[in-house]
């Protein structure tokens, strides 16, 4: 990743220099991988678009539940809302079996996934409330496939909040 994102992570330049040393045997792959995303370009895609074919065209990720329910998100948010109303955290709901008989208004699956998303929700709404810049999911398509390689949480911000996604798209 070129800048690195984290203060831990180094550039491809900085991987090539350690593979050479160490692992000489991973420099063409990294050639590989570096021209492959140079040769990527940014598109906007609808959701409108990726919904129908969300468990058939794009791969790698957990967005089935979208192709059915529009509002499975906010579904989700609302689960997670009787949880916390009926006395449970998030420790409890990840931690805790016998929920599911104990709450039966309560869709625990839902609100044990709503833990998950709504951190990374909150965030790239304060990303884009504070007029930053969104970072973009990363696809490989192949064959009519997207295999998503990065950026699975921020489609979930897409989804829950209804905008277009601009994706980097590198096609093979």
């Amino acid at each position: 990743m070129d800048p690195p994102s984290q203060p831990h992570q180094i550039t491809t330049d900085e991987l090539l220099g350690e593979a050479e040393k160490e692992e000489p045997e991973f420099v063409p792959f990294i050639l590989w991988c570096r021209e492959l995303f140079d040769g990527g370009e940014m598109e906007k895609l609808t959701l409108d678009f990726i919904r129908p074919k969300i468990t058939t065209n794009f791969k790698n990720h957990d967005w089935g539940p979208l192709e059915e329910d529009p509002n499975y998100l906010d579904s989700c948010e609302e689960e997670y809302n009787k949880a916390i109303e009926a006395g449970l955290d998030d420790e409890t709901l990840n931690n805790t079996k016998g929920l599911v008989q104990k709450y039966p208004n309560i869709k625990i699956p839902k609100a044990q996934s709503w833990t998950y998303f709504k951190g990374s929700i909150a965030h790239f709404n304060r990303v884009e409330a504070s007029g930053g810049e969104l970072p973009c999911t990363q696809f490989i398509l192949h064959g009519g496939n997207y295999y998503t390689i990065g950026g699975r949480r921020r489609m979930f911000w897409h989804f829950y909040n209804h905008v277009d996604p601009t994706v980097w798209i590198m096609e093979l």
